[in-house]
């Protein structure tokens, strides 16, 4: 059953993010490691080990062959059996040597993403929220047999808080970029500001029942991740 219009807007694909924050292959790499390491998740650390054992593969691949013909052309390529294992494993070595080196660099830049990566594990969160209220839509539509109630409050009251917290993320990957790539949009980069305040401050108009339902409960979560959003954004250096 396709998910409904209302959530279907508000999910954060891929093509989304993208058209926002606007990563080349390393910094992605780098996210996911500050992620791994930085952040202790565990899907990007398999991720990431992947990652790393494929480019060790492509460093051999490229490294080997080319030195040994190299080599070869210059006469400098030993006989003996030994002497060619010897060089082999000193290939090898250098092979991890680089490797090495990408990954410290890949580090670097990772610290530099930190802010990123948190706001990417808290859009994570939210798509979870909506697809777990899309699974209490088809659920009290297979148990009503109707075409679902749009009308019940505390759904509505969650679709509204959600709209505020995807607003927020946007906004926030917007900050986050500005001050990455251009530092020096200060006053573009104030106006995002304050709707992230204006958003928290309409969030937290919001009552959530302790004994309230299942979309009450995924609504309190949209709240927290609109908190966690906002002292991300505190966290960054130069907006307060």
């Amino acid at each position: 059953m396709p998910m409904q219009p209302d959530l279907a807007k508000l999910h954060i694909d891929p093509a989304k993010l993208e058209a926002v924050i606007a990563l080349d292959f390393k910094d992605s790499l780098a996210i996911a490691m500050y992620q791994a390491i930085g952040l202790r998740q565990i899907k990007p650390l398999l991720s990431l080990v992947l990652t790393q054992f494929f480019l060790l593969g492509l460093i051999l691949i490229f490294v080997l062959p080319i030195s040994l013909v190299l080599i070869g052309n210059a006469g400098r390529l030993p006989e003996e059996p030994v002497a060619i294992a010897h060089l082999v494993l000193t290939l090898v070595g250098l092979s991890w040597l680089l490797l090495l080196a990408w990954t410290g660099y890949l580090w670097s830049r990772a610290r530099q993403m930190k802010a990123l990566a948190r706001l990417m594990i808290e859009i994570d969160k939210f798509n979870d929220v909506i697809r777990a209220i899309d699974l209490l839509d088809q659920l009290k539509l297979a148990d009503s047999g109707s075409g679902g109630d749009h009308s019940l409050p505390n759904r509505q009251e969650a679709i509204e808080a959600l709209q505020l917290t995807q607003t927020s993320l946007m906004n926030a990957l917007q900050v986050e970029k500005l001050l990455r790539l251009h530092q020096e949009m200060n006053n573009h980069r104030h106006e995002i500001v304050v709707k992230l305040e204006q958003n928290l401050t309409a969030l937290m108009a919001f009552e959530v029942n302790n004994n309230a339902d299942d979309y009450s409960r995924l609504l309190n979560d949209a709240v927290q991740i609109s908190l966690s959003v906002h002292r991300e954004m505190r966290n960054m250096k130069g907006i307060f």
